[in-house]
């Protein structure tokens, strides 16, 4: 990939981030506009045609494959549905439930049941709170992680992501948690429940407009000045690791894993695997040539080895991936007696690293992948539903079973089922939202 594609690729990526944003802080802007407009009674319905925009935005963004990050979309979904909730609740309440004396004292007003920012500004603030609470947790997440891994296996623009969506939901906590506390003293103090005056809709309207457009304003200048840095400092330093093919080899032998001391090498600071061969960019690789490459690179016989392809991580706008094999050798001597230099572990020596943060972060995702994939086909069916009929039923789990087991580790369904099965809350209805509405993820 040139280094002019490189710019073009950084700056679709990070330009994404922006439009996120714009179409999310905007909806809201929105919303505020139309409520000059529309009755309040409506604006539930409004605010649901924005909704089902976004909704259908979110699947776009999906099913194009471009692995950029949509958590803003997500939530935003999210809370324009728990938005239009409260404000269906108020008219009814208003409608059916209210005590009459409240519209004849003063204390209530049939044109005005609620006034918008107060509804929409502590929504936002609970559902990011919310998010913050969850992080990684969250549906679309995890969906994302199965499909094109974690921030170390999608390179830069990966860690961009993780880094700037975190931010954004910062950035969105602090200007809806700014709006929320002085729309409510203005609400308590100045307030008539009459009608809407001139400065009350300059605390209620205009004030959160100008603040969201000047936010917009903000993160362009922000993502003009990430792009340029990494133009300038980053893009040149790291064409060569663009347009690669990542070999990556998982070296076990009965029940033991062998991983690389870093004490043994300068050029780390936690424990990997020793085996990382990196190719010219390819979208295949022969069985033959990984076998071959890892058996010239540890200087071992192929007769010694038997190498299973994973799963694989890509990056195609990129032009970059990352295979991930297995490879069982008949004795640990073979490996022992190589140019390797590690140690073997057995399985609680690896959790112990795991717990201690002492691996990769490119290993912990590895053996969380294959842990995940490996409990959900040894406990469930493809569809989630149990293999035997014990609820919360935990089989055994040891190294030597990632050889023989008859499961494709590049399939995400089998993390989904991990993530929705019969001994989770709410299976079924779950089952049915991931099946008929594709955004709604719960």
């Amino acid at each position: 990939m040139s280094q002019h594609n490189h710019g073009t690729y950084y700056f679709y990526g990070i330009s994404t981030l922006l439009s996120s944003w714009i179409m999310s802080v905007g909806s809201l802007a929105l919303i505020l506009i139309a409520s000059l407009f529309v009755d309040k009674l409506w604006l539930p319905a409004v605010v649901l045609v924005i909704e089902f925009f976004l909704l259908a935005q979110l699947s776009k963004e999906r099913a194009e494959s471009n692995g950029s990050c949509n958590i803003l979309l997500y939530l935003t979904t999210r809370i324009l549905l728990v938005i239009t909730l409260v404000m269906v609740v108020i008219n009814l309440y208003y409608m059916k439930f209210i005590d009459p004396n409240e519209f004849l004292n003063g204390t209530a007003n049939r044109r005005i049941p609620y006034i918008t920012i107060l509804v929409m500004a502590p929504v936002v603030c609970v559902m990011i709170a919310w998010a913050a609470i969850m992080r990684n947790r969250l549906s679309i997440c995890k969906i994302c992680h199965n499909l094109y891994g974690n921030p170390s296996e999608r390179g830069f623009l990966g860690k961009v992501f993780r880094n700037e969506s975190r931010y954004q939901l910062r950035i969105l906590l602090y200007i809806f948690g700014g709006i929320t506390l002085y729309t409510t003293w203005y609400y308590w103090i100045h307030y008539s429940n009459v009608n809407l005056n001139s400065t009350d809709k300059v605390f209620y309207l205009y004030i959160p407009i100008i603040i969201i457009l000047l936010s917009i304003v903000f993160l362009g200048r922000r993502y003009l000045k990430i792009f340029a840095f990494y133009r300038d400092n980053v893009i040149g330093e790291a064409t060569e690791e663009r347009n690669v093919t990542l070999l990556r080899y998982l070296i076990i032998c009965d029940d033991l894993i062998f991983l690389r001391d870093p004490e043994s090498a300068d050029d780390m600071l936690k424990v990997d695997t020793p085996v990382a061969l990196k190719l010219d960019y390819r979208e295949k690789v022969s069985d033959f040539e990984v076998k071959n490459k890892f058996c010239h690179a540890v200087d071992i016989s192929d007769g010694q080895v038997e190498v299973k392809y994973l799963y694989e991580n890509v990056d195609r706008m990129a032009h970059s991936n990352i295979f991930h094999y297995l490879c069982r050798v008949q004795s640990r001597s073979a490996v022992n007696d190589s140019k390797l230099k590690g140690e073997w572990l057995n399985l609680y020596q690896l959790k112990a690293l795991h717990e201690a943060g002492l691996l990769t972060r490119m290993m912990v995702s590895e053996i969380d992948r294959l842990y995940t994939v490996a409990m959900a086909r040894k406990t469930y069916d493809k569809n989630g539903r149990r293999l035997y009929n014990v609820k919360h039923y935990t089989p055994s789990f040891k190294l030597r079973d990632l050889m023989m087991l008859d499961v494709d580790y590049n399939d995400p369904e089998w993390l989904l089922v991990a993530k929705n099965n019969e001994d989770r809350p709410f299976f079924k209805l779950k089952k049915f939202f991931r099946k008929y509405f594709k955004g709604y993820e719960i």
